[in-house]
């Protein structure tokens, strides 16, 4: 019998693709079919918040309600969860801020969107067909000096 050779570019027995294992610790259950609920980091908890994160996402992500999440920061801070919001959220808004002003020193857009939020400036531009009318009376019957000084851009 003549004795087969190994095609050498084949895999040797077993040399597969790597098998996944499955992860299955966070997944023990009571014995009811429900998962069991993780013990909830305070510390975790404010990071989510200072991320914006939900109160039903951060609840989920312990595998408890948000009642009981709402219970567990209203005995361990005396804060609900909205309360610690506000408290909380303030780096994420800093931080937020920072990044649109740096954004808006390249971003015409962004920095136009900072002038009418932050300045209270608005467009005034033409929105009615009155308001044009209105505009090209004011030309017509208007000196040319006069609509210059009125339309000036400061020094």
């Amino acid at each position: 019998m003549v004795e087969k050779k190994r095609n050498p570019k084949r895999n040797p027995k077993g040399a597969g693709r790597k098998k996944i294992p499955v992860i299955v610790d966070d997944l023990k259950t009571d014995g009811f079919g429900k998962l069991k609920p993780k013990p909830v980091d305070l510390e975790q908890v404010m990071h989510w918040i200072d991320i914006g994160a939900t109160a039903e996402e951060i609840a989920g992500s312990y595998r408890i309600s948000s009642a009981t999440l709402y219970n567990k920061l209203l005995e361990y801070t005396g804060f609900n969860f909205s309360e610690l919001k506000t408290k909380a959220s303030g780096k994420a808004k800093i931080k937020l801020r920072e990044s649109q002003f740096k954004l808006a020193e390249t971003n015409s857009t962004m920095s136009i969107w900072l002038g009418k939020n932050l300045l209270g400036q608005t467009d005034n531009s033409v929105k009615t067909v009155e308001d044009l009318h209105t505009l090209v009376d004011y030309i017509q019957k208007t000196p040319k000096e006069k609509i210059e000084k009125d339309f000036a851009q400061p020094d």
